[in-house]
């Protein structure tokens, strides 16, 4: 049986695609990004993924900031009417597990992913598709939060360490950690969480 026929990974995607609407933060993420960590980057130019968005904050973000319109990746029913009530055009209904199955190798330069990789059932499949959309050099730019465990619902992956994360970013081929912070003073969410910057 193939891992997308499973019985498991039907009621995953049962209960993702049923995941209601998150606050988001996002842009506190990506003024940290694009004011802290890389504020010589050229955004404008980039061709960026924003893997699991929800109300794909970022699209207004990127549009508003660099006149960019990036690309969204999300299954969820709520976060995909919003995005078509709004008009944002750059949300594409996919599983992440499957995007390398849509796009080509090497593809985009940036991609950014705040609060999802929690929510995959089998995450090493999806940071090797990551890995596998991005350009030579490309970048993904993420939040996790640590502890994270597989309660059957919502969060499907356990990640009980900073170190059990990394571990998995560098088993997906990502070579160079450009910054690497775990977070405990509830800056950017109310949860400690790592906040990476990893490249390809």
């Amino acid at each position: 049986m193939k891992f997308y026929e499973e019985p498991k990974y039907q009621a995953y995607m049962a209960d993702q695609i049923a995941d209601t609407l998150g606050a988001g933060v996002d842009d506190k993420y990506l003024d940290y990004l694009t004011q802290k960590l890389l504020p010589n980057y050229d955004y404008a130019k980039a061709k960026i993924l924003d893997v699991g968005p929800s109300k794909f904050m970022s699209w207004d973000y990127f549009r508003e900031k660099f006149k960019n319109d990036i690309t969204g990746i999300d299954i969820g029913k709520d976060g995909l009417e919003f995005c078509k009530a709004h008009n944002k055009t750059g949300m594409i209904e996919m599983d992440a597990h499957r995007m390398d199955e849509h796009f080509a190798e090497g593809v985009f330069d940036l991609l950014i992913s705040f609060h999802a990789f929690e929510h995959m059932i089998d995450l090493p499949r999806v940071l090797t598709n990551c890995h596998k959309v991005l350009k030579t050099g490309g970048l993904l730019y993420f939040a996790q939060p640590i502890p994270s465990f597989n309660w059957g619902r919502g969060h499907w992956y356990d990640v009980p360490s900073v170190e059990v994360m990394m571990k998995l970013i560098s088993d997906a081929g990502f070579k160079t950690v450009l910054r690497s912070e775990f977070v405990r003073d509830l800056r950017f969410r109310p949860e400690q969480e790592i906040v990476a910057l990893v490249q390809k």
